[in-house]
């Protein structure tokens, strides 16, 4: 499977008019793959949570004094993962086939050519 985590945030920062504004970010994580060797909590602490930090440095770069107000939502999204293995074949669309450029070679065992 592969998972991305979103997260809403609330920020807020004031101006020199004592006025404070108001604003709503979404921060992701890039896809990640898992597989049934991948352990959890490495995933978490070593790809989640810093690419979130990084996110949320990058946004306090583009002016200082934000300060997260309310943290809106959290959402693990989660998708099919069916990687390419040795025996697949992908058959090629008509426009490539007719040029008879490509060769698409077919195997019936699990050994790459």
């Amino acid at each position: 499977m592969k998972v991305v985590l979103v997260a809403g945030i609330k920020l807020k920062k004031i101006f020199e008019t004592n006025e404070p504004v108001l604003l709503d970010r979404a921060f992701n994580t890039r896809e990640i793959e898992i597989y049934p060797s991948t352990n959890l909590n490495d995933l978490t602490e070593m790809e989640m949570i810093p690419r979130m930090m990084s996110g949320w440095e990058d946004e306090q770069t583009t002016g200082s004094g934000w300060s997260l107000v309310a943290l809106l939502y959290l959402n693990l999204q989660i998708s099919l993962f069916k990687p390419l293995v040795g025996s697949s074949w992908i058959d090629l669309p008509p426009s490539i086939k007719l040029k008879k450029a490509v060769s698409n070679l077919r195997t019936r065992d699990v050994y790459c050519f």
